[in-house]
């Protein structure tokens, strides 16, 4: 049982001893003020109880899933569909896998100048989301080019922890290929041995997209500006263009010991969850308390009783009174 207050306990708790206060003439009718004092008190309270028949069933999936995402400032490249970014449409699509594995375990890697593990394991799927949503490039003068193998360190301490666990390990690697820093040997190879399912997913398009970012300083109005760079044959600065890179995508995915898959539609998806899904053993259902019903209206169907009650008694009162 919870309660809810629609005025703050202590502000009705002072109405109501002024509503005392003001005591009528007669034991019964004070008796009959304090009765609809009180109800008036618990309509307050919102008392509140669980509904079993509004509980939901959940199931706890034996999975590892992580997310390794590049949030490099070409992942803001517009070259998605409808002006659409690739880190939108990469925020997009974790949020369907999320949504289609609940139960699973979760843990979120980025990766820029260097790497971060953004969130460890964790199975609160809200929280994994707003993780991932709050993903956003580095300032243009921060960013220091591209190293795909930089999250190499924290995807295998991630792997190790998922080993830990002995549950089913997903990894989903979400870049657009582009890098201009490392060797051609991303060095994954040694990954692949923790890994039971997963997908290297691309993002963009090889004709490519401008980039347009906003400073950390910028109101959520301000128009984002185009990433700029020289062209010696113009003479002139030029929006820059990014482009993705599958070559390096399908090598990774190659190391890694799963699927490239070029991720133009959501859909895409569909048949890498089910094959996990497949493969992962699910835990014994709980029942989780998904709400509560409101219980004010039986004390305010009391009040109103006791209300025609008062206007009976007043009513033979002034009858009397006439007689």
């Amino acid at each position: 049982m919870t309660i809810n207050p629609f005025i703050p306990i202590p502000v009705m708790a002072v109405i109501c001893v002024l509503l005392l206060a003001c005591k009528r003439k007669g034991i019964w009718p004070y008796i009959r003020q304090i009765v609809m004092v009180l109800l008036i008190f618990a309509i307050n309270l919102r008392i509140m109880v669980p509904n079993d028949e509004m509980k939901v069933t959940t199931y706890e999936m034996k999975a590892n899933v992580i997310f390794v995402i590049d949030d490099t400032i070409s992942m803001v490249a517009n070259d998605m569909g409808d002006g659409q970014t690739r880190l939108d449409a990469v925020k997009s699509d974790c949020s369907y896998i999320i949504d289609n594995m609940v139960g699973a375990r979760f843990a979120v890697i980025d990766f820029h100048n260097i790497s971060n593990i953004m969130c460890p394991f964790n199975d609160d799927v809200t929280f994994i989301k707003s993780i991932i949503n709050s993903i956003r490039p580095l300032e243009e003068w921060a960013a220091r080019g591209t190293d795909i193998s930089v999250c190499k360190k924290n995807l295998l301490t991630e792997l190790k922890s998922a080993e830990d666990n002995g549950a089913y390990t997903v990894v989903f690697f979400i870049s657009d290929g582009e890098d201009n820093k490392c060797e051609e040997d991303y060095g994954f190879r040694e990954l692949a041995q923790y890994i039971d399912d997963g997908a290297v997913l691309g993002y963009g398009t090889a004709k490519g997209g401008e980039m347009y970012v906003n400073s950390y300083y910028d109101d959520e109005d301000t128009e984002p500006t185009p990433i700029t760079t020289y062209d010696y044959s113009m003479g002139a600065y030029m929006n820059a263009i990014s482009k993705m890179d599958e070559e390096n995508l399908k090598d990774i995915a190659k190391d890694l010991g799963v699927e490239y898959v070029y991720m133009d539609n959501t859909s895409k998806l569909d048949s890498l969850i089910d094959h996990v899904l497949d493969n992962i053993e699910v835990g014994e259902q709980q029942k989780v308390e998904a709400g509560k019903d409101d219980t004010y209206y039986y004390f305010v169907i009391a009040l109103l009783v006791m209300v025609l009650v008062e206007c009976f008694f007043t009513k033979k009162q002034l009858s009397e009174r006439k007689v």
